[in-house]
């Protein structure tokens, strides 16, 4: 298993100018995101959250996903 955290960030000032070319003081926080990894033998990811209604969990196919997305970009 892999774990990993990537911390919340808030902009102290400059919240809307930072894509302009303009100053920004961003600040981590302790709330953020947290991933466990694990590799399977198949190509089925499931993704859970709390935030998630229905239980969290989110499953889908990774090959059947990447397949659908081929065929819209090339008969789009």
């Amino acid at each position: 298993l892999l774990y990993y955290f990537s911390p919340g960030r808030i902009n102290v000032i400059g919240e809307h100018i930072g894509y302009n070319g303009g100053l920004v003081f961003p600040c981590a926080i302790s709330l953020g995101t947290y991933a466990v990894v694990s590799l399977r033998e198949d190509s089925i990811v499931s993704v859970y959250s709390s935030g998630l209604p229905e239980g969290g969990t989110i499953t889908f196919d990774l090959n059947k996903e990447l397949q659908a997305k081929i065929s819209q970009e090339v008969y789009s």
